[in-house]
């Protein structure tokens, strides 16, 4: 049983998110927990960096299918018109 969820959403974050993900891991002790990094169509090479730290630790990674704007958020149309 997960103890703890942490969602992280990302765009073009490649070493802030390396640091806070190495940074929860050094941090977090005596809880089970999981870590969830949710894409949004970064180009700066987050999503490789991350797909290759979720396979030496235990890490979800999920790529989201296109870049939503704040605009369709609020339209609730998360893939455009």
């Amino acid at each position: 049983m997960t103890d703890l969820s942490i969602i992280i959403p990302s765009f073009n974050t490649k070493k802030l998110l390396y640091n806070c993900l190495k940074s929860i891991y050094r941090q977090t002790k005596k809880i089970k927990f999981e870590i969830i990094v949710v894409d949004n169509c970064s180009t700066d090479g987050s999503p490789e960096s991350i797909r290759s730290f979720a396979k030496k630790y235990s890490c979800r990674f999920v790529s989201s299918p296109g870049k939503i704007s704040k605009k369709e958020k609020a339209n609730g149309k998360p893939n455009g018109p």
